[in-house]
């Protein structure tokens, strides 16, 4: 069984972000889960908010070493398969990260 969570990361730092995504891989693993994926941050087009991306993504990876848990890199997805809300994946971007998703499934499942 597959889950996803989804949090926004603008309340806190890119540490505490990063703890808070491993916390609840933790809490899965304590109830019998027995593998854990964490999909990296994916890009923005926002300056700004892209710095705290890599830096979140930079601490979720050393935690997902540390925790045994797949760290899913996208970095493969640039800004450039943003939609034009700047937010949400086009489609390309989309097939993008699906391809991700089954590759490391493929992996480490």
């Amino acid at each position: 069984m597959i889950y996803t969570v989804h949090i926004t990361m603008f309340a806190y730092s890119p540490h505490d972000v990063a703890s808070k995504i491993v916390d609840i891989g933790n809490i899965c693993k304590s109830f019998g889960v027995k593998k854990i994926a964490v999909s990296s941050i994916l890009p923005r087009k926002d300056q700004e908010c892209q710095k705290r991306i890599n830096e979140t993504n930079t601490y979720l990876k050393d935690m997902c070493g540390f925790y045994d848990f797949s760290f899913i890199d996208n970095n493969n997805i640039t800004e450039h398969y943003l939609h034009h809300d700047e937010l949400h994946l086009n489609k390309v971007g989309s097939f993008l990260l699906g391809q991700s998703f089954v590759k490391s499934f493929n992996e480490n499942f």
